[in-house]
């Protein structure tokens, strides 16, 4: 996962800084509106996972680009028809996803890892399942936080004095960057409880 975490940096350092205002924007839109783009996130989440299962799964070259297209499209159209069915997935793949990356950095490896993130995906997708509209506006916080940090983390490469104090501070503590994450995360989730109780939208 961290070797994921670093492609991902790797992948914002070489585009332009630009491309930060719209991963700004996106992030800004889940983590606000998130309740109500519900169905748009897990298709589009799907789509990109189909996408990187796919790229990873050829070798590099130039037909990588179409395979991973193909896998996206193939995945998020087959995510379309069955999306409360899928957000139950996607929320129990981001729990075992986060329980993963804390044990990675305890240090724990071998059947006990598998074991351990399977168990969580298994219990994740169940809860998810029971508590369809709360595991949504998780998603939604987390999918929309990360992405929000993706784009100042662009924005920010710009700087490189700034973004290597901040690398510097953050390579110490494997925890410094999902602390980035998970707090406007939480601040977003309890923004969207409060507008889904207060306009008893049903998502």
């Amino acid at each position: 996962m961290s070797e994921t975490a670093n492609d991902w940096l790797i992948f914002l350092r070489n585009a332009d800084h630009l491309v930060g205002f719209p991963l700004l924007v996106g992030g800004v839109a889940l983590m606000v509106f998130g309740y109500r783009m519900w169905r748009f996130c897990v298709i589009i989440s799907f789509g990109l996972i189909g996408a990187s299962v796919m790229a990873s799964s050829v070798d590099a070259g130039s037909s990588r680009t179409m395979y991973a297209i193909l896998g996206g499209i193939i995945l998020a159209g087959a995510t379309y028809k069955f999306a409360k069915y899928a957000v139950a997935i996607l929320g129990g793949m981001v729990i075992a996803c986060m329980v993963g990356y804390v044990l990675e950095n305890a240090g724990v490896r071998g059947s006990a890892f598998v074991f351990s993130v399977l168990s969580t995906l298994l219990v994740g997708t169940a809860y998810a399942f029971i508590h369809r509209q709360l595991v949504i506006v998780f998603v939604t916080s987390v999918l929309g936080a990360f992405l929000l940090v993706s784009g100042l983390a662009a924005i920010v490469m710009a700087w490189p004095g700034l973004f290597g104090a901040l690398a510097s501070l953050g390579s110490g503590n494997n925890f410094i960057g999902p602390f980035f994450i998970i707090v406007p995360a939480v601040v977003s989730c309890f923004y969207q409880v409060g507008e889904v109780n207060r306009t008893n939208t049903d998502v």
